[in-house]
């Protein structure tokens, strides 16, 4: 079975796992920390800033079933002035 979010589900269940306290993990300025919800599995991601602009992401994450997630994608064009 696959389970088919929008953007907008997607970002409730993450904003809801994110309830741990950062200092308890001693996470350094450059990392960030994210849990995996657990309605959808278990497992976390944590993401470190290597060099300005280039973060290694490390995952470890066990999902109960297929997620799919619908993000939507606003393009905006722009005229170049010559």
């Amino acid at each position: 079975m696959t389970l088919v979010l929008s953007e907008e589900n997607y970002d409730e269940l993450f904003e809801e796992s994110q309830q741990i306290n950062k200092c308890k993990l001693g996470l350094e300025p450059f990392e960030d920390f994210y849990q995996t919800p657990k309605q959808l599995g278990k497992g976390y991601s944590r993401e470190i800033e290597v060099y300005p602009e280039l973060w290694l992401t490390v995952y470890d994450e066990e999902y109960y079933h297929d997620v799919l997630t619908k993000f939507l994608l606003i393009v905006i064009l722009s005229s170049l002035v010559f």
